[in-house]
């Protein structure tokens, strides 16, 4: 059978039929090796940027979360409206913008079953008009720009690659 000597990157081999067929060893083996390196550096890189986005996203849901509850607080107290949206807009300050957050104010007399009622200020003008004993709900929503673009958009909820940010927190009147 003929052969071949060898050369640095590939070596000569007989075949049945006495041709010789030639198998790459180094070159071709690099070039599986590139591409699946770019195949797996691309998919922990989408790993990594959904980690940083998610991060992201908790880290203001729970500054939204402590808004809230500071906002609620105050508005148990008998904190006037003004300043209840004021506080839990310089609490998330930090995080989002504050012209973007939405604060909203109510308070139910039946339990927490519905929360039909504005809170506004009581006729003296020295605190919010919420009959003491009843729940005081302070809600906060905004938009979450996804960090990545389009590339989460996929997820549920997403609107014009934005998620809602939503914090809702219920306290009685003291």
């Amino acid at each position: 059978m003929p052969t071949t000597n060898c050369r640095c990157h590939d070596r000569a081999m007989p075949s049945p039929g006495g041709a010789i067929r030639r198998h790459a060893t180094g070159a071709s083996r690099r070039g599986a090796v590139l591409v699946e390196f770019a195949v797996v550096i691309i998919l922990l890189l989408l790993l990594f940027c959904g980690i940083v986005e998610f991060g992201v996203f908790y880290f203001k849901g729970l500054a939204f979360s402590q808004a809230a509850r500071e906002g609620a607080r105050a508005a148990a107290k008998g904190s006037l409206p003004d300043k209840i949206v004021a506080r839990a807009k310089n609490l998330v300050a930090g995080t989002v913008d504050p012209t973007q957050v939405t604060v909203t104010l109510a308070y139910s007399s039946d339990f927490g079953a519905t929360f039909p009622n504005a809170v506004g200020i009581n006729h003296l003008g020295n605190a919010n008009n919420v009959p003491r004993g009843d729940l005081v709900r302070v809600t906060l929503s905004a938009w979450h720009p996804l960090l990545m673009g389009t590339m989460f958009s996929f997820l549920p909820g997403v609107q014009n690659n934005s998620l809602p940010l939503d914090a809702r927190v219920a306290m009685r009147r003291q």
